[in-house]
């Protein structure tokens, strides 16, 4: 199999204004599950933040910033002057990515979410909602809005501008009820959760089966997986691994070798939580059923 490389992931550079705090802008936003929560003590650890991620807890969105769209609470006055709320007021937020493919299809499923949104600032400085002494987690909201809209580049490659509202449930606390903590390290190559493709390449044998790894970011092309390590496939049905080893020459080919392989083997990826990839969240779409000469 031939993998045509992306020329360019076109992500996140949509532009937008809005709120300004002491912190600046923030330059990701964090949805998050309603039974999401961390410690305080713990909660700038990246080993748990990335295993939230994986396990689709918390899917991170990188962003210039945030526009303020609220509505203000409309009435009504009677002939007797009584008042009656024919809206109540909305305090709406909007974000707009420019992702690849992949994020894209990712962020329409948030559609309907209901969780809550951490907000991360460019020193690292991550903001949530303290509910209890020592525990913190997402600012609740009441409702998240998301449209796409399909783009394709000069060069062929297709990205969607995507555009998240979002409805805090009590905005105060964004920022008076707010806790603030510093990452341990940066967040800025982390977004959504990536599936990935295994394919096998030629025929395996006995002993060997060489694969490639993927993703499809965009029309006509493939985004190789390259730095998996052995830890990151499990073989099941016959057969055990023994070593992974990824090509030097094409990246995100590898040759797994072992014993006992056969058309009865099926590979795969391990659980998205437990991939070793730190700063691109992937899981499989699906297992290979592998392919053994006679």
């Amino acid at each position: 199999m031939t993998t045509t490389a992306c020329a360019n992931n076109y992500g996140h550079t949509g532009t937008n204004y809005g709120i300004k705090s002491k912190k600046g802008l923030p330059k990701l936003v964090i949805f998050t599950t309603d039974s999401y929560e961390l410690s305080e003590t713990n909660f700038a650890l990246q080993a748990k933040q990335m295993e939230a991620i994986k396990q689709l807890k918390a899917f991170p969105v990188q962003i210039n910033g945030l526009t303020k769209n609220h509505e203000d609470t409309t009435m009504v006055t009677f002939g007797d002057k009584s008042r009656m709320d024919t809206m109540q007021e909305k305090r709406r937020y909007s974000v707009t990515v420019l992702a690849n493919s992949c994020l894209g299809k990712e962020l329409i499923k948030l559609r309907g979410f209901s969780g809550g949104v951490l907000f991360v600032y460019s020193n690292n400085v991550i903001e949530g909602y303290r509910f209890e002494v020592g525990k913190i987690k997402g600012i609740p909201m009441d409702y998240v809005g998301v449209k796409g809209l399909d783009v394709v580049n000069p060069d062929g490659s297709e990205v969607s501008l995507v555009t998240i509202n979002f409805d805090l449930h009590d905005e105060s606390l964004m920022t008076a009820d707010g806790y603030e903590a510093v990452l341990d390290k940066s967040w800025t190559k982390i977004d959504g959760l990536t599936p990935v493709t295994l394919a096998q390449v030629g025929t395996a044998s006995a002993i060997s089966i060489v694969i490639d790894v993927y993703s499809t970011c965009a029309t006509g092309c493939n985004k190789p997986i390259p730095a998996l390590v052995p830890a990151d496939f499990v073989a099941t049905g016959a057969g055990s691994i023994s070593t992974v080893v990824e090509s030097t020459t094409i990246s995100g080919r590898y040759t797994i070798t072992g014993t006992g392989f056969s058309d009865s083997t099926v590979l795969n990826l391990v659980d998205p939580a437990l991939i070793s990839l730190i700063y691109f969240p992937i899981v499989s779409s699906g297992a290979l059923t592998v392919d053994v000469t006679a």
